[in-house]
């Protein structure tokens, strides 16, 4: 099981499916949300300053949020913070139908997924068979 998920999404909809979702596939133990990319890079401030903190493994990403979106998020967060957390993985998880967002996902190496809204049990089961996942489900 993954320790903690931060899942970045602005649709309030979707956060509650994932705090519903989640426990339900036995997906996590911890969840994180932050509403976009800004209020999520802050978690990672705080995870940098506090060296004995727990880091996500994972982070569910949407695309299409006010404020920061999921690309703009993805540009600092591998800039500044992959390097410091090198085992976060990101999941794409969004609405988008534009075959350019799933282009571009498969251009960036912390990208495992790109997965189409809703999220639900059995996307999640697919999920944990995945290279870079099922390490955490075949303890």
């Amino acid at each position: 099981m993954i320790n903690k998920i931060i899942c970045i999404d602005d649709d309030s909809v979707t956060l509650m499916l994932y705090k519903l979702i989640l426990p339900k596939a036995a997906f996590c133990r911890e969840m994180l949300f932050a509403e976009n990319g800004e209020l999520a890079l802050d978690f990672y401030k705080a995870f940098a300053a506090d060296k004995n903190a727990l880091v996500p493994e994972l982070i569910f990403l949407d695309l299409n949020m006010p404020v920061m979106n999921g690309w703009e998020f993805l540009a600092e967060f591998e800039q500044t913070y992959y390097p410091l957390f090198p085992d976060t993985k990101v999941i794409v998880l969004t609405s988008s139908v534009n075959p350019e967002d799933q282009f571009t996902a498969e251009n960036h190496p912390v990208i495992l997924e790109f997965v189409n809204k809703p999220i639900n049990v059995s996307k999640l089961n697919e999920l944990k068979t995945r290279p870079g996942l099922a390490k955490y489900f075949n303890k």
